[in-house]
């Protein structure tokens, strides 16, 4: 399993509540996976903004 704070992950999260938000045949269902997928989008910006910010380790 991907590392909680692995912004690749995140990403990939995200398009799955997407896939399953085009597949949902209630309206209230796929607004819920919608609004997952844009939590993962923001937790992978995070975490890619974290990671811009730290000194590279070389």
């Amino acid at each position: 399993m991907p590392r909680i704070d692995d912004g690749e992950y995140f990403r990939q999260r995200a398009q799955q509540e997407r896939a399953i938000a085009a597949a949902a045949l209630d309206e209230g269902v796929a607004k819920a996976h919608l609004q997952m997928a844009e939590e993962y989008e923001r937790k992978a910006a995070e975490h890619e903004a974290a990671k811009a910010d730290k000194p590279s380790e070389s």
